[in-house]
């Protein structure tokens, strides 16, 4: 009885072999596009978490790339000014000198006595928006105090309130403790304000310089070591009033 069930089913294929053909190949593509049409709810949960990924990865590298691409905007010469800090400041000040010696430094609380003496040691420079671009530390010293730092006796971060004066005018020399401007024109903007202060006052001004940035600078200001050799770095050099003057002119 089998056997003649499976040859009468042959036997209507055979007649008509071309509907149940296509009839057939219908059904087999049935069930595949059952499924794109209404897929299993985990299939759609995998889908969504790839093309997320995919979409927050293209978001990244196009926010990167536009980055990359948009030139950074520096302040124009004439946007930017000096001012005396502010004693809330002073942190600010502090943790941007950690950047360039660690902890290397003289305690936030000597910097707190100094400013609280002569507030006019910290200046920041900063734009018509009242944005931060840049620090100068200048401190005027007494002449024990300059003549302490020349023989080697003392550094930078051992000057205490002590040792400077409440007026630039008593000073017998001035100590730059720190100088940095965020960018090109900025940097540019500290040498002209550096230049005035020490043509304002015209006193020998030294430093030690501890980063590269600040050994160019002292090169390029005519600063020299104490046996007239070039400045090297972390050690003590100096410049006169006209020296400086002088090489400021032909850096701008």
């Amino acid at each position: 009885m089998h056997i003649k069930i499976v040859r009468l089913q042959r036997d209507k294929l055979l007649k008509t072999g071309k509907k149940c053909t296509y009839f057939g190949s219908f059904s087999v593509a049935l069930l595949p596009l059952s499924q794109i049409i209404s897929p299993p709810a985990s299939t759609i949960f995998d889908y969504g978490l790839r093309y997320s990924a995919l979409v927050l990865i293209l978001f990244a590298a196009l926010t990167w790339l536009a980055a990359k691409i948009t030139p950074q905007r520096y302040p124009r010469r004439d946007e930017l000014c000096i001012r005396t800090a502010r004693e809330e400041e002073l942190e600010y000040i502090h943790n941007s000198l950690k950047k360039y010696t660690g902890t290397l430094l003289a305690p936030i609380s000597t910097r707190i006595d100094i400013f609280r003496k002569n507030p006019d040691c910290f200046r920041i420079i900063y734009e018509i928006d009242q944005s931060r671009h840049g620090i100068l530390i200048i401190l005027p010293i007494r002449k024990d105090a300059w003549e302490s730092i020349q023989a080697g006796r003392m550094i930078g971060r051992d000057i205490t309130p002590n040792h400077i004066v409440k007026n630039f005018e008593q000073a017998t020399a001035l100590y730059i403790s720190f100088a940095e401007g965020d960018d090109f024109s900025s940097k540019g903007f500290l040498l002209e304000m550096l230049r005035d202060i020490i043509k304002k006052y015209e006193l020998p001004i030294g430093t030690r310089p501890t980063t590269a940035a600040s050994l160019r600078l002292v090169k390029k200001l005519g600063f020299k070591k104490l046996n007239g050799d070039m400045p090297t770095l972390n050690d003590f050099c100096s410049a006169q009033f006209t020296t400086i003057d002088e090489h400021a002119s032909r850096v701008n």
